[in-house]
């Protein structure tokens, strides 16, 4: 620092740390208001920095902001001691004063007339002409900078144009997934109360499904009963049809017996009895009866009614055979050995009629429906004292007896069984 006329002695008499100490505390507002390009040449006068410094202070790529640049500087001021901070202190005189005012508390007093003594003219047009050229080169740098910052900025408007297109987009994006939304709750609600509704569809023809099986069983039911009351309805029929063609019988052998007048009338009560009791036994059946039972009796009465028929016709061709016995002139005794199945192994009592059974046709078997029992009760013909009126009217009514069991059995044919 031999080459500088002046130097304050103020600050030539601080030593070096409290120079730079005084520098550091104002580092930040250094290094935000100096412009390195500005202070280099006068540092490069002051024999402070050389060429390759000020290069690197000014051009390095690490440094990519002015402030950067600034506090480089400071280091490598730092490095040149007490000389370093006070060449820094004299350039901010001259290029910055508030900022020289601020770190020393000195107003500036800048002498220009003196300035030139402090360098030869040749010097000082070279300096001035770096200067001016570094002030070009920052002056084309800033240029550069702000045409980057240029296109920067309409690079950004562009993008900024596409975001607020793309915020209209999500804006409309964002309202039609609200309605999509709303949409898909109303269409949940509408699923859940058809589903409720299906629910009740489901239960409700579940609830028909049985009583349709109901009415079914009931119907069936109905049938079988109508089925029970036409087949009632067919052997009631059967029945007066069989007690017709018994009138029938037994008015020709009225008109062929003049003796037989009061047995026919007893058959007749008797048949009369046989039908109010086959009548009531037929409503009470119907009641009690079911249809398989009616035909699980229905083979054994047809049994039955074969084997009434067969002894019927026995007894018929027993007594033709007594009749032509009686013609010829046996006796009775001669009649009853013709006929073993219709009369008893005895004689036949004065005023008494014969009872059927030995092994024909068995008591009551004619007029029995396995029941409590119909006992065809006889009464004797009036005024029989003799022993071959006797046998006839036994042949006569023996007949009619084997007429009556026929159409007994027809008629039992019809009548469900009952167990006692």
């Amino acid at each position: 620092m031999g080459e500088l006329c002046r130097k304050d002695s103020a600050l030539t008499a601080l030593d070096e740390e409290t120079l730079w100490e005084m520098m550091e505390n104002h580092r930040h507002r250094i290094v935000r208001c100096v412009c390195p390009s500005r202070l280099t040449p006068y540092l490069r006068q002051a024999k402070v920095l050389c060429q390759l410094d000020e290069e690197e202070v000014l051009h390095s790529p690490r440094l990519t902001n002015s402030a950067m640049r600034a506090g480089h500087l400071l280091d490598l001021l730092k490095t040149r001691g007490k000389n370093g901070a006070i060449a820094f202190l004299e350039s901010l005189k001259f290029h910055n004063p508030d900022v020289y005012n601020l770190v020393t508390g000195l107003q500036p007093d800048v002498d220009f007339s003196n300035f030139s003594g402090l360098m030869e003219t040749s010097k000082l047009t070279e300096c001035l002409a770096g200067a001016i050229g570094s002030l070009q080169e920052e002056l084309t740098q800033e240029k550069g900078q702000k045409e980057v910052l240029l296109r920067r900025c309409q690079q950004l408007q562009e993008r900024l144009g596409l975001a607020e297109t793309r915020a209209e987009g999500l804006h409309q994006l964002e309202a039609d997934h609200s309605r999509m939304k709303r949409e898909v709750s109303a269409h949940f609600h509408e699923v859940l109360r058809l589903k409720d509704e299906m629910l009740s569809l489901s239960l409700h023809y579940s609830n028909a499904l049985q009583e349709k099986e109901l009415a079914t069983s009931r119907c069936r039911s109905l049938q079988e009963e109508l089925y029970l009351l036409k087949q009632e309805l067919q052997r009631a029929n059967m029945v007066s049809s069989c007690e017709l063609e018994l009138q029938e019988r037994s008015l020709r052998t009225a008109s062929d017996q003049e003796s037989g007048d009061e047995e026919l009338n007893r058959l007749k009560e008797e048949n009369e009895k046989l039908r109010s009791l086959t009548f009531s036994l037929v409503e009470k059946d119907i009641l009690e009866q079911k249809l398989d039972e009616a035909r699980g009796s229905r083979q054994e009465l047809v049994e039955r009614i074969h084997s009434l028929r067969e002894r019927a016709v026995a007894a018929e061709k027993q007594r033709e055979q007594g009749e032509g016995e009686r013609a010829a002139g046996p006796g009775v005794r001669a009649a009853e050995g013709a006929r073993p199945g219709i009369l008893r192994k005895g004689q036949c009592s004065e005023g008494d009629f014969p009872e059927p059974g030995g092994e024909g046709l068995p008591p009551q078997a004619g007029v029995r429906a396995d029941g409590p029992g119909l006992r065809a009760a006889h009464t004797a013909p009036p005024a029989a004292g003799r022993a071959s009126g006797c046998a006839q009217a036994g042949s006569q009514d023996q007949g009619a007896l084997s007429t009556g069991e026929a159409a007994a059995g027809a008629d039992a044919r019809h009548l469900p069984q009952r167990r006692q």
